[in-house]
């Protein structure tokens, strides 16, 4: 697990970027983006720009880069869907390791949400040189003449003092897996944000497993005792690189909302219910859902 800097504290040296910094990052994420047929769609955000796959393939968001307004531990954030950057099932899995690695390694203070959760995007903050060396190197990544046996390798320094030689690791991971990492992130990421004050105050969360390995270890029991079915709708659960609807990705449900990230208060649900079902009772909602199933057809 990667470890997020201390977050630094607000002084005279932090200051707004400039137009000049602004263009530079519009610069490298165009860059990064373009032999992935995306483009940049300015005046959408008062805070950045938004980055979306091009018409002829259904305009789809892709993400979002923001300056950072919201955080002074940050110059510039993105809110990312690491998916839709893919060009095949294959590729989704290392693609979303490098992408949440070379992210995390380079964040600076964990980022505000700007706007709702979202169980498909990806946050991270970073100062204004990491953010542009971030978009360098999946410009690398991207550059169509990588071969693809080097492409989303992901570069680890060796522990050994003798070597001192930089290691490159495939990671050869399972679409679960993913998933898994994605709600790790997501559940970390909720608790720290919690009890922030917005426009009201958050409720608080708190992540009460020993360890990210016994997190995933018990996340992982779940979807086999739901046989991969959402907890509520009993809907097939979708994992990333699959065809299918994406509102049907596996999304980590706290079943009290009231309640904290634990042993015994979690179910996994699409990711639509849990969107619909939001702070709502757990036993209310599932009266609802069943009012649903038994309506006539109109």
């Amino acid at each position: 697990e990667r470890a997020i800097r201390p977050h630094p504290s607000l002084d005279a040296s932090h200051m707004k970027l400039t137009s000049q910094q602004h263009e530079e990052i519009k610069s490298v994420v165009k860059s990064a983006l373009r032999p992935r047929d995306c483009v940049i769609r300015e005046g959408r955000l008062v805070h950045g720009f938004q980055i979306d796959l091009r018409p002829a393939v259904k305009n789809k968001w892709v993400g979002s880069v923001y300056w950072g307004e919201n955080n002074p531990g940050n110059d510039v954030e993105i809110a990312f869907d690491p998916m839709r950057l893919a060009l095949s099932s294959s590729e989704s899995a290392p693609l979303h390791r490098w992408f949440k690695d070379a992210a995390l390694r380079r964040q600076s203070a964990v980022p505000r949400n700007h706007s709702g959760d979202n169980e498909a995007w990806f946050r991270a903050g970073f100062r204004f040189i990491d953010a542009v060396e971030f978009f360098k190197e999946l410009a690398k990544q991207t550059d169509p003449l990588t071969h693809n046996r080097d492409r989303w390798v992901l570069d680890v320094l060796s522990s050994q003092p003798s070597s001192g030689a930089e290691l490159r690791q495939e990671i050869a991971v399972n679409p679960e897996e993913i998933s898994l990492e994605h709600m790790l992130t997501m559940a970390k990421s909720a608790c720290t944000q919690s009890g922030t004050l917005t426009t009201s105050v958050a409720k608080e969360k708190v992540f009460k497993f020993e360890s990210d390995a016994q997190f995933k270890s018990y996340v992982a029991e779940l979807l086999a005792k739901q046989n991969k079915r959402c907890a509520i709708t009993n809907l097939p659960l979708l994992f990333p690189g699959s065809s299918g609807d994406e509102d049907q990705l596996p999304s980590l449900d706290r079943i009290n909302s009231d309640g904290h990230y634990e042993i015994g208060n979690l179910q996994i649900v699409c990711r639509f219910i849990n969107r619909w079902k939001s702070d709502s009772d757990d036993d209310n909602f599932r009266r609802l859902i069943s009012m649903l199933r038994q309506a006539p057809e109109v």
